[in-house]
Parts: C-alpha cells; sequence; structure tokens
C-alpha cells in the first residue's frame, strides 16, 4: 500500500535528494517503501523513540542504505536546515505533544525542502474499517492506563489543522484504503486474538480489567462476523515555504 502512495506522488516519485529524515520510524515498512521509490538520495536517517522497534526496523531495512537512530522528533539531534525531505508515517497518533514535532521539522528542513505525512484517519469508515478503529481504540485505552503516549486515531480535518499556519504549503492530498488486511484468513484472526490478549493481561490489576476483557470478546466477534479492513491513510505532501 505504501508503495502505491509513492508511486501516486508525481514530486515524491521523480525525487532527487541529498538527505531524508523519517521521523517515528516504527518497523520500518514506510521508509522501506519510500527510499525504494524515489528517483534517488545520498543519505537516509530514520528515528524512534523505542529502541525494540529499530532492532525491527534494522531488519527490514538491511538492503537499504540507512541510519537507525534512538531520537525523540521533539529533540531532534541535528543541525538547522539539513534534510531535502522529511517523512511521518502513522506517527502523529504517538506523539506526545504534535507541535513540538512540527517545530522540529521546520528547523531541519531546507528552505523549499518537502514535508510528507501519512496518517490514519477515522472520517467515512465502513463497517469493516470500523472495526479497525475499534481495534485501535482498546490498544490505545489500554496503554492510556499505564500511562503511555498513544492518542486515538484523527480525522482528516484535525490532522491538517496541525500545519496550518507554519509556513508550509500543501502541495499534494490523497485519502486512501490501506488493503493489509486482504483475505485475512483464521490464522491471522487467531493471531489478532493473541496480541489482545497479551494486551489486557498488562493491565490484570486495573479495576477497568474486567470491562476490557468482555471488549476482547466483542472485537474478536466482530472481526469473525464483520471482517476487519484498516482505517484509510491521509496522505499529505508539504513544501517549506520562505519565511
Amino acid at each position: 500500500m505504501y508503495k502505491d502512495i509513492i508511486q501516486n506522488s508525481p514530486l515524491l516519485l521523480g525525487l532527487e535528494c541529498n538527505k531524508v529524515l523519517d521521523i517515528g520510524t516504527g518497523n520500518g515498512v514506510f521508509l522501506k517503501a519510500l527510499l525504494a521509490n524515489i528517483k534517488s538520495y545520498n543519505r537516509a536517517i530514520g528515528c524512534d523513540v523505542t529502541k525494540e522497534i529499530l532492532h525491527i526496523a534494522r531488519e527490514k531495512l538491511k538492503d537499504e542504505e540507512v541510519t537507525l537512530l534512538l531520537a525523540d522528533g521533539a529533540k531532534l539531534p541535528f543541525l538547522d536546515e539539513e534534510f531535502d525531505l522529511i517523512t511521518i508515517s502513522n506517527s502523529l497518533h504517538h506523539f506526545e505533544n504534535v507541535d513540538k514535532v512540527i517545530r522540529e521539522v521546520y528547523r531541519v528542513l531546507k528552505e523549499d525542502g518537502l514535508f510528507v505525512i501519512n496518517e490514519m484517519i477515522h472520517d467515512d469508515l465502513t463497517e469493516t474499517q470500523l472495526t479497525d478503529r475499534y481495534l485501535s481504540d482498546f490498544f490505545v485505552k489500554v496503554d492510556k492506563l499505564q500511562g503511555k503516549i498513544h492518542n486515538f486515531t484523527l480525522s482528516k480535518e484535525e490532522v491538517k489543522e496541525f500545519f496550518n499556519g507554519n509556513h508550509l504549503s500543501l502541495l499534494e492530498e490523497n485519502e486512501y484504503d490501506d488493503d493489509c488486511y486482504k483475505g485475512v484468513g483464521e490464522e491471522s484472526l487467531l493471531s489478532i486474538d493473541h496480541a489482545l490478549d497479551k494486551k489486557v493481561d498488562e493491565v490484570a490489576h486495573t479495576q477497568e480489567y474486567k470491562q476490557l476483557l468482555n471488549e476482547v470478546d466483542s472485537l474478536k466477534n466482530r472481526m469473525r462476523k464483520i471482517g476487519i479492513d484498516m482505517q484509510k491513510q491521509l496522505f499529505l505532501l508539504y513544501r517549506k515555504e520562505h519565511e
């Protein structure tokens, strides 16, 4: 799906750039698709605040020339105007302070540099996409009970509002359906079941545990009765304006 998003962006597809930065790299899937489909780059850096997820990203990106760093998007260890292209994919809802991250993006992005946001949105979801939203909401609730930074999925307008008045001009905007659950079978559903069981056990000591157990059962039944598709993806491409 990420490959399709990039290949449908004329500016990215023909891009020749020196340095690329991906913030909130996660498992590295988006960065891998990006580097495989832009025209050329000299150096790429991915950063995340979770050491364990960077180990997964390192394996996925082993065939690419990428440096992976443990770094906070709200406090980037880079010089001003260092990067030609900066990307953030499905990480806005994991940031404690999105405005701080955007200020850092603006600081380290070159004038006329490109900034890509790819983010899940909850607008106009189908019933199968709503299953994924409820699944996502469940993980958010459990994380919040443990004091972790994890926020609910945003609307398209909420995402775009972050970038208003930040000297960024919008060049491209598209919405996509993610097909990562396409053809999902019982084996995959059992894998999701296991993830739900493991997650709810993290808060077995809380008073909300019984209610969350009921929610787990409801989610398992819904996946099998209604099905599941990933929530929509919003792709935005900005250019840094001259101040």
